[in-house]
C-alpha cells in the first residue's frame, strides 16, 4: 500500500509540474490568482459541512450567484459528503478569500465566524497541487477510492454548463481530470476496497461473519447511502431499512 502511494504521488507530481508549464502559470500571477476556499472530513464536522452542502438546483443556483460577486472571475464548486470547495479565479487572493466566505455565508445563512476556523484557502500552485491531490484520491478519507474522480467532473461540467468558468479553469480542470484518470490507470491505487462504504461493509462481515441473516438500518438516502446499500446486496444482507429526513430523496 504505501509503495503504492509512493508512485501515485511521484506520477501526480510529474503531471502537476507539466500543468504549470503548459499553463505558464507563472506568467500570469499578478493578475489572475487561482485559489480554492473549501473544508473536508478532517477539518470539519459532518454537521457543519450538511449545513454548506450544495445539493441539487443549489449548486446551478450558488454558482449564478457567485457570478455575480465581483472579486471572482471563474468558479466551480466542488460539493459532496466529504468536502465542500470552490474553485476560482480572482485578481486578488486576499479579496477573493473574503468574497468567497462572504458567500457561503450568505447563500446558507450562516455566520462566517461559525466556519472560518474549518476551510483551508489555498492559491496558486497551492490550490492546484490540492486539485490534483484531490481528484487522485489522495485527500480522501479512503485512499484510491473511486467516486471523487465523477464528482469533480461532474461539478465542472456543473459550473461549465452555468457558465462559470473560463480560460484558467478550463485548463486546469482538463489537466486535473486527466491527471486523476492517469493515476488510477498506471498506478494500482484503485485495487481493493476503494469507498468508505466498501469498507464499512466489510467490516461488518468480519465482526458478524455472514450477513446473509442480518439487518441493516442505513440513515440517509444521498449517493453515499446509495452505494452502502449496493455492497450491502452484494454482501447478501437479509433485509435493509432506510431512515431519511424527508419522503422526497
Amino acid at each position: 500500500a504505501g509503495r503504492t502511494g509512493y508512485r501515485s504521488a511521484g506520477l501526480l507530481s510529474f503531471l502537476l509540474r507539466w500543468c504549470l508549464v503548459v499553463m505558464g502559470i507563472e506568467k500570469h500571477y499578478r493578475k489572475n490568482h487561482i485559489v480554492v476556499l473549501g473544508m473536508n472530513h478532517a477539518s470539519s464536522s459532518a454537521d457543519l459541512r450538511d449545513r454548506l452542502l450544495f445539493p441539487g438546483t443549489k449548486l446551478e443556483k450558488g454558482l449564478r450567484e457567485l457570478a455575480n460577486v465581483d472579486a471572482i472571475r471563474e468558479s466551480v464548486i466542488l460539493s459532496t459528503c466529504n468536502r465542500i470547495e470552490i474553485y476560482a479565479v480572482t485578481g486578488n487572493p486576499v479579496q477573493g478569500k473574503e468574497a468567497l466566505s462572504e458567500f457561503l455565508a450568505r447563500f446558507h445563512d450562516i455566520a462566517v465566524h461559525d466556519f472560518s476556523h474549518h476551510v483551508y484557502f489555498y492559491h496558486c500552485e497551492k490550490a492546484i497541487e490540492h486539485l490534483y491531490k484531490v481528484v487522485a484520491s489522495l485527500d480522501s478519507m479512503v485512499i484510491g477510492e473511486d467516486q471523487i474522480l465523477g464528482q469533480v467532473k461532474d461539478a465542472y461540467q456543473s459550473a461549465c454548463n452555468s457558465g462559470t468558468t473560463g480560460t484558467f479553469l478550463n485548463k486546469l480542470f482538463h489537466f486535473a481530470i486527466e491527471a486523476g484518470k492517469r493515476v488510477r490507470t498506471e498506478t494500482k491505487i484503485s485495487e481493493g476496497l476503494v469507498s468508505i462504504s466498501s469498507v464499512a461493509v466489510e467490516l461488518a462481515a468480519k465482526i458478524l461473519g455472514s450477513l446473509k441473516k442480518s439487518t441493516a438500518l442505513i440513515i440517509g438516502a444521498g449517493e453515499m447511502c446509495e452505494l452502502t446499500a449496493r455492497h450491502l446486496g452484494s454482501a447478501g444482507i437479509a433485509r435493509m431499512y432506510v431512515a431519511n429526513r424527508t419522503r422526497e430523496n
